[in-house]
């Protein structure tokens, strides 16, 4: 594990208060594997995360909300939104993937996270 993401956590346990991160480009894409096929109009925000035990919320600049489960992944951790499929996976280096669904079409916005 990284140390961006001991840090970050431990065992399901919060050891920061939370993380910081910031898109890379300010809009989702269709694909951001294929350099940004597909870019939207959808605005990609910053978001927080806060953690409380094993659970966390994450807060959107634009004001949205979200709870979130926590699972380990071998590159990271991976914070599904509840009642979504909508997923955040932060790897060991603080390095970001946001995936939301926006009707029949997954959208991306990928970015850095640093600890708050």
């Amino acid at each position: 594990m990284g140390v961006f993401l001991a840090g970050l956590m431990t065992a399901g346990a919060a050891v920061a208060d939370g993380v910081k991160c910031k898109p890379v480009l300010p809009y989702f894409c269709a694909n951001m594997h294929i350099g940004c096929s597909g870019r939207t109009d959808l605005p990609a925000a910053g978001f927080s995360i806060s953690f409380e035990s094993s659970t966390a919320r994450v807060v959107f600049e634009s004001g949205a909300i979200w709870d979130v489960t926590i699972e380990a992944s071998d590159s990271g951790r991976v914070f599904r939104q509840l009642g979504s499929d909508n997923w955040i996976r932060i790897d060991t280096d603080g390095q970001f993937s946001l995936r939301v669904y926006s009707g029949a079409k997954a959208l991306m916005s990928v970015g850095q996270c640093d600890p708050d």
